[in-house]
């Protein structure tokens, strides 16, 4: 959550990625950081580290609401997975969420976007609700966490029902989660008030109102997001 408001911050109010990442985790350093990203944060001599964790893509969501064009998309996407997951993994993992997520808010259809994610993720066609309860095992890794969070999104009927297979899955919820959910949010549009005034509540009011300078598409715009 905390590095999702950092990329949003730094488009936002045209700040520097590496400062705006600085910034924010600095001042949240209980939030559950990597090792790497850890010793990253605190060492300002230090460059991208190669990490092929999910990290990157965990965070990139709001690139898809700032972005003007996919290839915008994939370029800002890009820059913000560069500054720690400089590598192939990384980079995927943040590209493929990003491109999603900014296809689900401009119209794609689910299976549009199924086309799209089984092009760098084929496994995801493999997998099944009740092998992953029974298997799935948290691991810190892009490939083996995107299709899950991709899979929690495409099985899902709507917010909550994704919202309910990810806790099912378990494992690693909250990384498949800030991945399953963000695409789930862009796609469905609306969210019931059950599942959004208590997070409302329980975030910063500064993380509030830098969610408020998120633009949003005029299609969305339009619709009742509760």
């Amino acid at each position: 959550t905390v590095m999702t408001l950092a990329v949003a911050n730094a488009f936002a109010t045209r700040t520097d990625l590496t400062v705006s990442y600085r910034y924010y985790a600095s001042r949240f350093p209980e939030a559950g950081y990597g090792k790497d990203f850890t010793k990253w944060l605190w060492d300002d001599d230090l460059k991208a580290y190669g990490s092929k964790g999910i990290g990157a893509a965990m965070r990139v969501s709001p690139v898809a609401y700032f972005a003007k064009s996919e290839e915008e998309c994939l370029e800002l996407a890009a820059k913000t997975s560069m500054i720690t997951h400089n590598s192939i993994e990384g980079l995927t993992s943040a590209q493929t969420t990003a491109l999603l997520i900014y296809k689900a808010l401009h119209g794609s259809t689910k299976e549009e976007l199924l086309e799209e994610a089984k092009k760098r993720y084929p496994s995801l066609a493999l997998l099944e609700l009740e092998d992953l309860h029974k298997t799935f095992k948290a691991s810190p890794l892009a490939e083996e966490n995107l299709p899950v969070a991709f899979y929690a999104f495409f099985s899902s009927k709507d917010f909550a029902d994704c919202l309910h297979r990810v806790a099912y899955i378990g494992g690693a919820a909250s990384s498949i989660g800030s991945i399953a959910l963000a695409l789930a949010s862009a796609f469905y549009k609306k969210i019931s008030a059950l599942n959004f005034i208590p997070v409302l509540d329980a975030l910063p009011s500064e993380f509030i109102t830098l969610l408020e300078k998120v633009p949003l598409p005029v299609e969305v715009e339009e619709e009742d997001t509760f």
